[in-house]
């Protein structure tokens, strides 16, 4: 192999190597900037950290977070009983819990299958003022465990305004 040919692979390697990198690069920047933005709704003002460009959509029955197909939050003003839930999860034969990564008595973050392969959930439960809340994944949605850590996370950042 000639010296040319050589030194034109490994230049090409590399190439590839650095723009791979930039691009890794630039899509965890992406997930790592985020926002606060303001969900006020129905006299009350409440905040969410939130991943840059994530919009708020008020529906009938709870107010929804939105930046593409993998984060998506519905925002529920009652109460969630996270240890009934997870009876309900263990129960359903049809969507089969397989895993519960978290557990704690205001976060739950667990897979299950359906048939069609592993999908990951989030509830999050959290009581601010004297108003209860949880938040929990758009149902429908088929979210990576990645995206649903994401999304719990920004859940646990709700607060009052």
């Amino acid at each position: 192999m000639s010296k040319k040919v050589l030194f034109s692979c490994v230049m090409i390697v590399l190439m590839s190597i650095v723009i791979c990198g930039k691009s890794y690069a630039k899509k965890t920047a992406d997930k790592s900037k985020w926002v606060k933005i303001n969900l006020s709704v129905e006299g009350v003002n409440l905040l969410m950290t939130v991943p840059e460009g994530a919009k708020a959509v008020s529906t009938s029955y709870s107010f929804t977070v939105q930046k593409g197909e993998n984060f998506q939050i519905e925002i529920h003003n009652s109460k969630a009983d996270l240890q009934e839930i997870k009876k309900e999860l263990k129960a359903n034969t049809v969507n089969k819990l397989k895993t519960i990564a978290v557990d704690s008595p205001v976060a739950l973050l667990y897979s299950s299958d359906t048939g069609f392969g592993e999908e990951w959930h989030f509830i999050a439960a959290m009581k601010i003022g004297d108003t209860d809340y949880y938040c929990e994944d758009v149902k429908g949605a088929t979210y990576k465990k990645e995206d649903a850590e994401i999304m719990l996370k920004a859940a646990q950042s709700l607060a009052k305004k």
